[in-house]
């Protein structure tokens, strides 16, 4: 008896995989067609996309068009910007702050000496946020060392040109000059003047680093004169064999500011009424000046009015020698005096 239920078996038939075309249903977002039966195209694709019907597009990024120069010294910075896409927004962030919405201009103040960054993107209509366009520049409110002057004027000195060279620490320094008061200009760092007056003078210079700080100002001064400058007279009398006598210089100082004299030679010439009395032979010069004199402005000094001790005084000798010496008698030797003189 078969069971209840129960089927033969029997073999099953062979499977085949048939593969039918995809069909999709588009919305077409300007006409409201129905796009269907059929694969989508390339041509379709890419027409559909443009309608807005794929993924939004990306904002353009924005331009900035002013900000700082770099480095500076001023301590706010200003920025303007502004994007292609119509009804762009914008937001920016200053260093290490998250972005927030901005306009343009934007203004940052009470900024720190150093380096900071700004950025900027912007977000049209139905389009995604853009990238971020920066700006990085330098705060340095920090002056240059001032300069140093490594050649200047001879002070005193009879040139009326002056020519001057600068240096300074700051590698990257120019420098600012100014003549005897006058306007503050833009020098090199080898600058020179002339045709300058009889007188008084000052330069004064300034470092300026890159971002426009200046050093504080130092100053050279000195004085032109007259040819001829500052005489020096005195007279050895009562010379005899055996005997020196001191000499109590007197200076006279023409200019109308002191000088110290320094470097007092003398130099004996031959007798203008004696030629047979050889000075070399019968009189020695045992020292110059011993020390420095400081001759006030438009005067005339003896050693004894400004009050040298007479053992600084120059000191002439006549050598007594084992021949006569008769040739000498009454004999007159004019005195050569050269010495440098400078402002005290």
């Amino acid at each position: 008896m078969a069971l209840l239920g129960a089927f033969p078996h029997s073999p099953l038939p062979d499977c085949k995989a048939t593969m039918r075309p995809f069909r999709t249903l588009s919305l077409a977002a300007k006409s409201g067609a129905v796009v269907a039966a059929g694969a989508l195209t390339a041509g379709t694709a890419a027409a559909l996309f443009a309608a807005g019907s794929g993924p939004a597009s990306m904002t353009p990024a924005p331009a900035i068009t002013s900000a700082p120069s770099t480095p500076t010294r001023a301590t706010s910075a200003a920025f303007t910007f502004t994007d292609t896409a119509p009804g762009a927004v914008f937001s920016c962030a200053f260093d290490a702050s998250t972005f927030a919405s901005c306009q343009s201009p934007t203004t940052y103040a009470a900024l720190g000496d150093g380096t900071h960054t700004f950025r900027v993107r912007a977000q049209a209509s139905n389009r995604s946020m853009s990238t971020a366009t920066a700006r990085t520049w330098t705060v340095d409110t920090v002056p240059p060392p001032p300069p140093t002057f490594t050649t200047a004027p001879n002070d005193p000195t009879t040139a009326t040109s002056a020519q001057f060279a600068l240096s300074d620490s700051d590698g990257g320094a120019t420098f600012q000059c100014a003549l005897d008061g006058g306007a503050s200009n833009k020098c090199s760092s080898r600058p020179v003047y002339t045709g300058l007056s009889v007188g008084d003078h000052c330069l004064r210079a300034q470092a300026v680093d890159p971002a426009g700080n200046l050093s504080r100002a130092v100053s050279s001064c000195w004085t032109i004169v007259i040819r001829g400058g500052f005489d020096i007279t005195g007279d050895v009398v009562a010379l005899a064999p055996g005997v020196n006598r001191p000499l109590n210089l007197t200076i006279k100082n023409p200019f109308n500011f002191p000088i110290r004299v320094t470097d007092v030679s003398i130099g004996i010439q031959s007798s203008t009424n004696r030629p047979t009395c050889s000075p070399s032979a019968n009189l020695l010069v045992d020292h110059g000046l011993l020390v420095p004199v400081n001759v006030p402005a438009n005067s005339t000094r003896t050693l004894q009015q400004l009050g040298v001790d007479p053992a600084s005084w120059p000191l002439v000798a006549m050598l007594d020698l084992a021949t006569p010496q008769d040739s000498c008698k009454g004999a007159v030797f004019p005195v050569r005096y050269t010495a440098t003189a400078s402002k005290p």
